[in-house]
């Protein structure tokens, strides 16, 4: 995949496709990091991905680049950074239109705003809108942010039923190797605490 984007990155003429340009940058840069390729979070390409996308303002790419800014900043806990791009996010999400991009922009929002109640809605609409997608990879990731969310709360009987539908609907799909980590977990969750799941 890091191969494939960085050809990607290579072959783009920024100034004859900027949206695309965007997403190969933000694409490529994330698929650097999660490989290990990249030591430090991607900030200088989120931000030329919100350059080169940002005179589309309606666009579910300015959207994604700017939701992923944002929870780059998160992580480095520049909180105030993070949900001032996170709030634009969604604005331009629902501009948009993209369940894509509205699944993005609220799990930037989730994240973001953590440690508020207002989380528990972001997150449940971060998976509303990755199911819109129909790519069980998305379902997954806002999964795993609603997760995020409900394990510090001990909301177990939550989280349990996230599992149980994700295995369900990833079983139908044909995503089997999805529908492995639902099974995993939620057999790590019965022998951690058998009597609550009783």
């Amino acid at each position: 995949t890091l191969a494939a984007w960085s050809r990607s990155l290579e072959l783009i003429d920024e100034r004859r496709d900027p949206l695309r340009a965007s997403r190969i940058v933000r694409e490529a840069a994330l698929s650097e990091f999660w490989s290990g390729r990249r030591s430090s979070l991607p900030f200088e390409a989120y931000e030329h991905a919100v350059r080169l996308s940002e005179p589309f303002p309606d666009s579910a790419e300015y959207a994604a680049a700017l939701a992923e800014l944002s929870v780059a900043h998160n992580w480095t806990e520049s909180f105030e950074a993070a949900r001032l791009y996170a709030d634009e996010a969604t604005r331009a999400a629902h501009r948009s239109g993209s369940p894509e991009a509205l699944s993005r922009a609220y799990r930037a929002l989730d994240e973001a705003y953590d440690r508020d109640e207002r989380a528990d809605a972001d997150s449940a609409e971060a998976l509303r809108y990755a199911r819109l997608t129909g790519h069980p990879g998305r379902v997954l990731l806002a999964r795993w942010a609603r997760m995020a969310y409900l394990a510090p709360r001990r909301r177990l009987t939550d989280i349990v039923q996230l599992d149980v539908d994700g295995l369900r609907e990833t079983l139908d799909e044909g995503a089997t190797n999805v529908a492995a980590f639902h099974a995993g977990s939620l057999a790590r969750r019965a022998h951690d605490q058998p009597r609550r799941l009783a």
